[in-house]
């Protein structure tokens, strides 16, 4: 990225609430588990883990040296098969584990579009809501993946990259995760986690993936850029949300910048337009 390029920005489209006003003071994203999305086939697994009893044995050995006995291994090889975990074909002498409670990263989503009119409405409460936008910061690409972005954010002091989703009428299809992780295959893992239907397009949606069990992480301050207020957002809440921006950001030397989003006298689309800095406060004080 040449050094007079603008970044790249990111959108979260949010409520207001009394989360909101936390994360902004402490600079904070939330990662959902991807089974609480209003979509259902969102990352969808569509897989398992099928062994030889011999191979889960060996995996068994590999994550619990210090208990590393047959008779530990049949033990626990037995009361996940009991419990449903794994189910056995007597036939094949092969185990297969669920994987959908096992490969289901955190998640935290985010748009390349601020001015969708759906996304105002269903996700920043029918427009009374806001919408942050960050600066993303560019790194080179990992090699050999295609799933792999130069857009990043610094989410607890690491750089996390900012996937792409891709929509497809067809879902991915039925894998055995064994032996993708066995061959390390970045791109079949990746394939569930960032497809979504086509009838999701207009989202544009880009995602941070983490595995660590973690809903809540810190991002840099200084790569929040803005705050967009919807048409409908309230005068308290636009000033509530001010005053908590220039307590934790502008009175710290982070400069943020403030939009406002109008109805097109044409066309049905949403204009944005910043806010001169020194008009803030009376358009905050024109809300109703």
């Amino acid at each position: 990225m040449g050094q007079q390029e603008k970044p790249k920005l990111v959108y979260k489209y949010e409520t207001v609430n009394e989360h909101l006003f936390e994360n902004l003071e402490k600079n904070q994203l939330y990662f959902q588990d991807p089974r609480n999305f209003n979509d259902p086939f969102d990352s969808d697994v569509n897989g398992c883990m099928e062994y030889t009893e011999r191979q889960w044995y060996e995996k068994f050995y590999r994550g619990y040296p210090a208990h590393a006995t047959p008779m530990n291994a049949r033990v626990q090889l037995n009361y996940l098969i009991n419990t449903g975990v794994l189910k056995q074909d007597p036939k094949t002498r092969i185990v297969t584990e669920d994987m959908r409670d096992y490969l289901s990263p955190l998640t935290c989503c985010f748009s390349e579009k601020r001015n969708n009119i759906l996304m105002w409405s269903h996700y920043a409460n029918k427009h009374k809501g806001m919408c942050l936008s960050y600066k993303t910061i560019e790194v080179p690409k990992t090699p050999n993946c295609s799933y792999t972005t130069t857009f990043r954010l610094t989410v607890d002091l690491k750089t996390v990259p900012l996937f792409e989703v891709r929509y497809r009428a067809k879902k991915p299809p039925y894998k055995n995760y064994a032996g993708v992780i066995m061959r390390n295959d970045h791109e079949s893992l990746f394939e569930n986690l960032l497809t979504k239907s086509t009838c999701w397009r207009y989202e544009k949606e880009r995602r941070m993936l983490s595995i660590e069990r973690k809903n809540i992480q810190n991002f840099k301050k200084d790569e929040l850029e803005g705050v967009i207020f919807g048409l409908k957002t309230k005068h308290y809440d636009a000033y509530r949300v001010y005053k908590i921006i220039e307590k934790y950001y502008i009175n710290k030397g982070i400069p943020i910048n403030f939009y406002k989003a109008t109805m097109n006298k044409n066309y049905y689309k949403l204009n944005i337009s910043k806010i001169k800095e020194s008009g803030v406060d009376d358009y905050i004080e024109s809300l109703t």
